[in-house]
């Protein structure tokens, strides 16, 4: 094998990588969009941010940038809230 065609394969194998990388950054885009897109209506996210660039969907305290599970309910980001004397409107 000519050095010629060692650079050309592992040329093709960089480009095969960079095609899956696409890939799975898709498929992963997709998922994210995909959990994220609900709507929230309780007047509890109203305090709380979920659209931070490196922790999409992560519910984070505005108050004290405490950092929540991802399907954490909303009675909990409530209770949160009390700690705070912040007392959301409930629906009725």
């Amino acid at each position: 094998m000519s050095n010629d065609e060692y650079i050309d394969s592992s040329n093709n194998s960089n480009s095969k990588d960079k095609e899956e990388d696409n890939v799975v950054n898709d498929v992963v885009k997709d998922r994210i969009a995909s959990t994220t897109t609900a709507k929230k209506t309780s007047s509890v996210w109203l305090f709380f941010n979920t659209n931070r660039s490196n922790q999409i969907g992560i519910p984070i305290c505005k108050e004290c940038d405490k950092e929540y599970a991802k399907g954490i309910g909303v009675s909990s980001l409530r209770r949160h809230l009390s700690t705070h004397s912040i007392i959301a409107p409930v629906k009725k």
